[in-house]
């Protein structure tokens, strides 16, 4: 926010900088609510609920303690964000890959069945159309909510930088 309104200030834009700061803030709040660390704060405790039941109606609590650690990463400036997610990132991926592994092995009896169904199924006209829409819908999906790419909460990190000249 404040590039946009000091930045454009230099560009003789003052009163549109200003505005355009003013209008991504209430936007990002919107964002974040609405679609952004809620809903994904929502999802982790629901997973989470699912293996400790008796955790049901403390969400609330779950969602302050979620958002103390990532304040403190996140205020520690860009050497504690990459230090967290340097250890974090390896035992997320061994942690996907793992899962799908130990989910085909629990299956494995149902492997020819699926491929022969896979086979079947995707070569047939309504299989390309369903398959097209269903890539496009769920390519969004993963797309917005499997970082925070284009989602405008990058400044809110880079808030924490601590330098002589932002703009």
């Amino acid at each position: 926010m404040y590039y946009l309104k000091h930045g454009l200030k230099k560009k003789n834009l003052g009163l549109l900088g200003s505005f355009l700061a003013f209008l991504f803030a209430i936007l990002v709040i919107g964002g974040s609510v609405g679609g952004g660390n809620m809903l994904q704060a929502n999802q982790a405790f629901k997973q989470f609920e699912t293996f400790f039941p008796f955790i049901q109606h403390h969400g609330a609590w779950y969602g302050i303690g979620l958002a103390l650690l990532v304040g403190l990463v996140i205020i520690g400036g860009i050497k504690s964000i990459a230090r967290v997610t340097s250890r974090i990132v390896p035992f997320m991926a061994l942690l996907y890959v793992g899962t799908a592994l130990v989910i085909i092995g629990i299956n494995i009896d149902y492997t020819d069945d699926a491929f022969r169904l896979i086979f079947e199924g995707a070569f047939s006209p309504d299989a390309l159309k369903g398959g097209f829409i269903g890539v496009l819908i769920y390519g969004f999906q993963r797309g917005a909510f499997s970082n925070e790419a284009g989602v405008g909460s990058a400044s809110i990190a880079h808030s924490a930088a601590r330098t002589d000249e932002p703009v």
